[in-house]
């Protein structure tokens, strides 16, 4: 596919080129399978230093060797841009904190990745996945907390690189018209190693350029479990615990856990099936690499907290579900959810010339509600309900 084409606006001289060209080729067998393609686009400038361009390439195999099968992923993406500023607003002088965001950026993307999936039985099935991950350039969009804590202290670009391990075997243990029983488990590792950078100028006071404000090295370990239990195709059980160890967690702070137990209930009426269920569940999201160390500049002061924890939200949901053949449907609701301690940073002394900032566990944000949600047609007519 070529495609090309010319933009112009009031604001710039003359026309600018665009262009976006693309090519794939595929192959395969009933056994194996190959696909390879790639990307580019350029995209000129309708007001002064608003240019973009991407190259991208993309990849996947896939074979099938007895009971083991392969799946091999690739991606690359090249980025860059210009964000230029708003010409309707006039020249205003640039805080220095967003300064970079109006340079030439050039952002590097790539991700590998393969899965082995190995099953000699029809109960039980192993799958390994493992996965690099590489990042280099601007600073990707976060969460506001510690994007405005990287504003403060002048990052600007990163190099980050994360490799990933997976296993997981799923068993089922029990399979009968009565009973069904069957059980996940599964472990898990990951290590992130990142390096930001700002100007030397607000690192030093001095020079130009660039020069490393902190690196991190992210390590992740965590295990998981999961039981489904079903009886007489009617009443359904299940129940989950991870357990996960995250480095960016404070010093003081050991392992997080999050359980989850669900259960249903569904009978037939008549033409109609009802089902009940109810569920509670908690998850967990650690700090930011960087909140939980001491970091400093010129003007910006970040104190460490060995006692960070990651976020935690948890809550229950209870609803009732009936279904009218495939004529009509309706669903009702409830749900009570809580999270609690949201990082957010904290002014830890104002007596002191820079600003001297600490990330705590301290925002709560409690969340009930109600929802309901229907649908029913009848010959070539449907009508949709939702309420909340």
């Amino acid at each position: 596919s070529l495609t090309g084409g010319m933009m112009e606006s009031r604001f710039t001289e003359r026309a600018s080129g665009t262009q976006h060209h693309s090519a794939m080729l595929s192959a395969g067998s009933t056994r194996s399978s190959l696909g390879f393609g790639g990307t580019y686009e350029q995209a000129g400038a309708i007001v002064p230093g608003g240019s973009s361009g991407y190259r991208g390439t993309f990849g996947g195999a896939r074979t099938m060797l007895g009971p083991l099968r392969l799946d091999a992923t690739m991606r690359y993406a090249d980025v860059h841009f210009v964000a230029p500023s708003n010409p309707l607003l006039g020249t205003t002088p640039v805080p220095s904190t967003i300064r970079p965001l109006l340079e030439a950026q050039e952002i590097e993307n790539e991700t590998y990745g393969l899965t082995a999936d190995y099953q000699t039985r029809s109960w039980w099935r192993q799958t390994l996945v493992v996965g690099l991950d590489r990042h280099a350039g601007a600073i990707a969009p976060q969460r506001e907390p510690a994007t405005v804590a990287d504003a403060l202290l002048g990052a600007t670009k990163e190099n980050a690189a994360k490799s990933s391990l997976r296993y997981a075997m799923a068993l089922q243990l029990v399979e009968s018209p009565e009973l069904s029983l069957g059980a996940t488990l599964g472990a898990e590792r990951s290590v992130l190693l990142r390096e930001r950078l700002g100007y030397r100028s607000d690192l030093s006071g001095t020079g130009s350029g660039l020069a490393s404000l902190y690196s991190d090295r992210v390590n992740n370990s965590g295990m998981f479990g999961q039981v489904k239990l079903a009886v007489h195709d009617a009443f359904f059980l299940t129940a989950g615990l991870r357990g996960e160890h995250n480095s960016s967690f404070g010093d003081n702070f050991g392992t997080a856990f999050a359980p989850m137990v669900g259960a249903a209930f569904t009978r037939d009426l008549g033409g109609a099936t009802v089902k009940f269920r109810t569920a509670y569940g908690k998850g967990i999201r650690p700090p930011q690499p960087n909140a939980r160390r001491a970091i400093q500049t010129l003007g910006f002061r970040q104190l460490a907290n060995p006692d960070l924890m990651p976020e935690v939200q948890s809550g229950t949901e209870a609803g009732v579900e009936l279904y009218v053949g495939d004529r009509a449907n309706l669903s009702l609701t409830t749900y009570s959810q809580t999270a609690d301690g949201l990082i957010q940073q904290v002014v830890a002394n104002r007596r002191m010339n820079a600003r001297t900032v600490q990330f705590q566990n301290v925002g709560q944000i409690h969340n009930r509600g109600i929802e309901l949600e229907g649908s029913a047609r009848t010959g070539s007519l449907r009508g949709d309900l939702t309420w909340a």
